[in-house]
């Protein structure tokens, strides 16, 4: 059963990685416990709770500005006020220390402060004593004021507006972070972002870099590079299916064993209101279209759904005889191996 806060479910590819999806990054319950009001990231957010897996190239994670994974990124990179159960990289167990040594938090509007007041030059020539790089290769292989506008490499990160997002990139790979982290990114700031995310997806596979960026939505990137799309599931979405799992677990066919007044007080007396509620056809859809049951399960559900509404309709007002009962009763038995298979 799913009882997070948040809960990125699978990661879905929106095209093969050709073999290229060398490192996985996989947090388990990391759990952010609030804001640090002394931090300089202001993240708006209150607590949550995230499972999610991240691999080579671009990860986007979709849903609105407080269903998504701009505060994950923040755990990630500065671990304040979070704990995590479990953090695999490469399949290998790490540490939270060591995951915010290899990450890197690119700037936002909000986050411009952690750069301090270094231009990007500045940024790529401390980098250049520090890990003994080359900067011409990374203003190469980044394209940095290829656009026509070599100067942008003599500004600060935060005079760079629509470019900000891959100059802090490659000021991120100068330092050697594997993990670079966006802030979430809106529709409107997405709509010139084709060409330099197309750019980091080939990037990031090639070096072996997890970039995890969270969007409004994909809509303007489907077809022109390769990225990896996790969708944002809120907390409302999650009750919902809290509820759906417990209907079906007090409606399961071992009740048939009780006694005829247990079984009208532990199935049905609850069943009648709950199964209207939680198994109704919308809500399967909703559960649906959030990847949280299959087409196997929608479809048993919906036809549990219409059996009990036949059911109810055409027998007496004191209920539904035993021998329907129990064929409800099954069907219910038989969602909820389908759901474990």
């Amino acid at each position: 059963m799913v009882n997070v806060m948040r809960y990125w479910r699978g990661l879905r590819s929106k095209q093969a990685l050709g073999g290229c999806d060398k490192m996985t990054l996989f947090v388990k319950e990391m759990d952010f416990l609030g804001i640090n009001r002394t931090s300089k990231v202001h993240l708006g957010l209150l607590s949550f709770n995230i499972t999610a897996k991240f691999v080579s190239g671009i990860n986007f994670i979709v849903g609105g500005l407080h269903e998504c994974g701009m505060g994950l990124n923040y755990a990630i990179c500065e671990g304040r006020n979070t704990s995590c159960k479990e953090i695999r990289l490469n399949d290998k167990i790490i540490t939270a220390k060591k995951l915010r040594q290899m990450s890197y938090y690119i700037a936002g509007e909000d986050t411009f402060s952690l750069l301090g007041h270094k231009t990007v030059m500045e940024h790529l020539k401390k980098a250049e004593k520090k890990h003994n790089i080359d900067i011409k290769e990374i203003i190469a292989k980044f394209e940095l004021g290829g656009d026509g506008n070599p100067s942008r490499l003599h500004l600060k990160v935060s005079a760079l507006s629509h470019s900000r997002f891959l100059y802090s990139s490659a000021i991120g790979f100068a330092n050697g972070k594997k993990i670079l982290c966006f802030p979430w990114l809106s529709y409107s700031e997405l709509q010139s972002q084709t060409y330099r995310f197309s750019l980091l997806s080939k990037i990031a596979i090639e070096q072996d870099i997890i970039l995890i960026i969270p969007v409004e939505n994909t809509d303007l990137f489907k077809g022109e590079f390769t990225y990896n799309e996790i969708n944002a599931i809120n907390s409302h979405v999650l009750k919902i299916y809290d509820n759906f799992i417990r209907t079906l677990k007090q409606c399961k066919s071992h009740i048939l064993q009780l006694n005829d007044d247990s079984i009208e007080a532990h199935s049905f007396a609850k069943f009648y209101t709950e199964a209207k509620n939680f198994l109704h056809e919308e809500l399967l859809n909703l559960l649906k279209k959030n990847k949280l049951i299959d087409d196997v399960t929608f479809n048993k559900c919906l036809c549990l759904t219409l059996k009990f509404a036949d059911l109810e309709n055409n027998l007496p007002h004191s209920g539904i005889e035993y021998n329907n009962r129990g064929e409800l009763l099954r069907l219910c038995d038989e969602i909820l191996i389908a759901m474990k298979n």
